[in-house]
């Protein structure tokens, strides 16, 4: 088969040729179109392009599976080629082209015939309108969610049951090592055993779905890509496909798919009132879906008369209160996700379609690892915006574990494409071409990204382990009593795999990666109590102590208390314009109305910013720039740290500037600004577009203020309110994590195409000098706390802090409702506290406090025993070179 040049170059990034399959005997039989990067185009050149088996019949046979063809281009096309680089790398130094943009939201899809697209897009499309006929709103989801309900008493007895049975039959798989079976029984025996393991995991999913209404989404997201790689297995002209160009194929009819789905649901939502969602409507799906009411803290809201469960009901757009029946009885459904789950369906439908369509595209021989990072960068973004809004939407804290149950199921869903994608080689060659680019680019921080993979892995790890030891003690059975070989002749206490694993692991530098698992314990538990859980009981109680005084005091008093909580380095600006929006709306809406209110409030938060970041810079930053150490933590000298300054020292209003401080952290962005000594008038000016940020959060409070408005009837007085207000809380998060994208983004261009003027800035001569004098420092600190060589007590010490935070951190994370009680910025701490603030804490939520303190006790203890080691080594250093010298005196 040969083929023929007769075409010209079509794109910028690639020339595509024409080429004719040709018989033996010289006739052409058909036409293809072969594609290939100019990037290996040369004057005289020899091009290799894989032709795929989709543009051959199947009794089609041909000698080889290449065409090779001599592209010679003419010196035109070559100053063509030339131009369009040259117009790459201008669009690269002005920022985020087009082009830029579009590849990042839009996967880089293979091109097919419209019939196997169509094909593809229909089964796809199977399990998709599957799950949205029977778990979302569009179709039956309610009554879906109530059958499961209404039989989960029964279903909850053989659960157990079914749980011990998955985990028996897997761990005899596992101990057996039945992927070694070659026998035709074996093989069939272990087929049905996993056969029956799916089936029995599909209907615990299933189960669990009153408690868990994001399970069936969970398990729509790993099934499809199997059912598709299924149905290649069962359609006639894709079985002689290879499986790697066929995951490929996926990527349109998955962003198809997902596109048509998350349309249809914004359509629906917006066809009808009733499709919206609001307190009514969640109250009304709540019950209607079999939610149980939690009486525990509303123990007076149950119903008495015409059998209802609550004393209140939902008739059409009206809840009707009983007598004695308080409006704070609502709250019994607070805990219910069975109204967001059924309405957001079809979006969470269409967010894992298009992560599964991104993830077919990485497995073209084009994927660089910028395409990785790019996606990572907007799944994170659609995640964070998808929290924030449904957060404000009213679906409360539980959100949180659908979003990471959805995230956790595509991740593990895209794991099992490449599994099945990729041959045990090509797995093996990509996993170490991924750890030499991430050892090449990110080496310096690996220990601290070990560190994070110790302290959330650890009960992981430890049963990995566990069950390595007890597979290689059943080998070395089988091998005593059967006579079986064991596999690589491994003799050890772990099988070879986890052998291997484990001589890495004494690799690691141990001691300092369990303290930096131990800090990322501690930043991890600080965000989640002291930001998540105590910032809001003060902004709560500020909202209360300001309700019944008069405008002018009520800002005084937030402004003083925004600014405080402005000087804190760990809480974010939005929660205090999120405030702002709930106590001073709430305070001058009887007076100025609900849009001078919101006016009002906008242009103070915007003046509390603007001072308080001059504050920061000029009160904190600058002052602290005359100590070296302070110049040192920040690393004055890095090239990171100099591409910053470079961009800060623009003059005017630039993009990058306001990226950087808008999308910054508050504190430390400022304060940076301040130790870098650079001029407040350009910074405050970089500071404006904040404004873009204040606008939606406060309206995000304000809604959520108006939202809790209801008439003498009961019913809201605002209805709008909590749909607009979940998409002014998504236009914050677009503003906020979007402007921290383009700052990366900057800042990563600045690093690599403004070198000259990097290297260019002088180096901090005091912070050159303080770095030489600790290097021999660290470098002593780094050789006394070598894990061989601490003593066996401190070894101790530092491993029962880092259990201890383990512990601490999972039973905040998993147990979380059981650790604190469930408290927004709308609650009272007389009333959902009783007037203590301790009680925000409950039983188990106080011991994981415990644990922590315990944690960071050890860590003190352990630290300062290094601290001492330290000393010790540098005097014997210094003990020994004054010997030395007084022996040179002598002689």
């Amino acid at each position: 088969m040969r083929s023929k040049h007769q075409g010209e170059d079509k794109k910028r990034d690639e020339v595509t040729i024409p080429c004719e399959i040709v018989d033996g005997d010289g006739s052409s039989d058909e036409h293809i179109e072969v594609s290939i990067r100019k990037s290996a185009v040369d004057t005289s050149m020899t091009a290799t392009v894989d032709v795929e088996s989709s543009f051959l019949d199947e009794d089609e046979e041909v000698e080889s599976d290449k065409i090779v063809t001599n592209a010679s281009p003419s010196q035109n096309e070559l100053d063509d080629r030339g131009q369009g680089n040259q117009l790459n790398e201008e669009e690269q130094a002005q920022g985020w082209s087009c082009g830029y943009l579009t590849s990042l939201v839009f996967p880089q899809f293979e091109r097919l015939p419209w019939s196997t697209f169509f094909v593809l897009t229909f089964f796809i499309a199977i399990p998709s309108a599957g799950y949205i006929a029977l778990f979302t709103k569009l179709g039956l989801g309610l009554e879906t969610l109530a059958f499961i309900s209404e039989y989960s008493t029964e279903v909850h007895q053989v659960r157990d049951n079914i749980i011990g049975a998955i985990v028996i039959a897997s761990l005899l798989l596992y101990l057996s090592d039945s992927h070694t079976w070659i026998s035709t029984l074996g093989i069939i025996f272990r087929n049905y055993i996993y056969l029956m393991i799916s089936l029995a995991i599909i209907v615990l999913v299933i189960s669990v779905t009153d408690d868990h209404p994001y399970a069936p989404i969970c398990l729509f997201t790993i099934i499809t890509p199997i059912f598709m790689i299924f149905t290649k297995k069962c359609l006639l002209p894709y079985r002689k496909v290879e499986t790697k160009v066929y995951v490929r194929w996926l990527s349109g009819p998955f962003l198809c798919v997902s596109v048509v789905a998350c349309l249809m649901w914004i359509a629906w939502s917006l066809s009808s009132e009733e499709n919206e969602l609001n307190e009514v409507s969640k109250l009304r799906d709540a019950q209607l879906s079999g939610c149980k009411a939690d009486f525990t803290d509303f123990p007076g809201c149950q119903g008495i008369d015409d059998g209802e469960e609550t004393c209140f009901s939902v008739k059409g757009n009206i809840i009707k209160f009983g007598k004695d029946c308080d409006e704070s009885c609502v709250q019994v459904y607070d805990g219910c996700l069975n109204s967001y789950v059924v309405w957001i369906g079809p979006f969470l439908v269409g967010m894992s379609l298009f992560f599964l369509s991104f993830y077919s595209t990485f497995l073209r021989a084009g994927t660089t690892e910028k395409d990785f990072v790019s996606f990572g960068k907007l799944w994170a973004f659609l995640v964070f915006a998808l929290w924030c809004g449904s957060a404000l939407a009213g679906a409360g804290s539980g959100i949180v574990f659908v979003i990471m149950a959805l995230t956790l199921a595509s991740f593990v869903s895209s794991a099992g494409l490449m599994f099945i994608a990729l041959s045990s080689a090509e797995q093996k060659e990509k996993e170490e071409l991924i750890a030499q680019r991430l050892e090449e680019k990110y080496g310096a921080w690996f220990d601290i990204a070990k560190g994070l993979f110790i302290v959330t892995c650890l009960p992981w790890i430890l049963l990995y382990f566990t069950l390595s030891i007890t597979n290689q003690f059943v080998r070395k059975l089988q091998k005593r009593i059967c006579n079986v070989p064991i596999p690589g002749d491994h003799l050890g206490w772990l099988t070879q795999l986890g052998s291997d694993q484990y001589d890495i692991f004494k690799t690691w530098d141990r001691t300092l990666i369990f303290r930096y698992a131990i800090y990322w314990g501690i930043l991890f538990l600080s965000m989640i109590v002291l930001v998540g859980q105590f910032t809001t009981v003060f902004m709560s109680w500020l909202i209360q102590i300001t309700q019944s005084l008069p405008l002018f005091a009520v800002t005084a008093i937030v402004a003083l208390a925004g600014f405080l909580m402005f000087l804190i380095p760990v809480i974010p600006g939005v929660p205090v314009y999120l405030t702002l929006g709930i106590v001073l709306v709430g305070s001058g809406s009887e007076k100025l109305g609900y849009a001078l209110a919101i006016s009002y409030c906008c242009v103070v938060g915007f003046l509390l910013k603007l001072f308080s970041s001059a504050f920061q810079q000029k009160g904190i930053g600058q002052f602290c720039s005359g100590y070296v150490s302070i110049r040192q933590a920040v690393s004055m000298n890095s090239h990171f740290t100099k591409s910053m300054r470079l961009i800060l020292s623009q003059p005017g209003l630039s993009i990058p500037k306001a990226a950087i401080l808008v999308g910054g952290p508050d504190w430390p962005t400022s304060v940076l600004c301040g130790i870098l000594r650079l001029k407040l008038l350009p910074i405050m000016v970089g500071t404006l577009p904040i404004i873009f940020l204040i606008i939606p959060t406060v309206l995000s409070g304000a809604l959520m203020y108006m939202g809790a408005e209801v008439n003498a009837d009961g019913s809201p007085k605002f209805v709008w309110a909590t749909t607009v207000g979940a998409v002014c809380t998504t236009f914050t998060a677009v503003v906020q994590f979007g402007s921290m994208m383009v700052a990366a983004y900057y800042l990563e261009q600045v690093s690599t195409t403004r070198i000259d003027e990097i290297n260019a800035i002088l180096p901090d001569e005091e912070v050159d000098a303080a770095d030489e004098r600790e290097k021999h420092s660290n470098d002593v600190y780094s050789k006394v706390t070598q894990w061989r060589v601490v003593p066996f007590w401190a070894k101790v010490i530092l491993l029962l802090s880092l259990i201890t935070m383990v512990i601490s951190c999972y039973t905040v994370q998993l147990f979380s409702n059981l650790c604190f009680v469930d408290y927004g910025l709308t609650s009272s701490i007389e009333k959902d506290l009783d007037g203590d603030v301790t009680n925000l804490a409950l039983p188990l939520g106080r011991l994981a406090c415990l644990l922590f303190l315990v944690s960071c006790s050890l860590l003190l203890v352990f630290s300062t025993w290094a601290k001492r080691a330290h000393e010790g080594e540098l005097n014997k250093e210094l003990l020994k070179n004054n010997q030395h010298s007084e022996a040179l005196i002598d002689e």
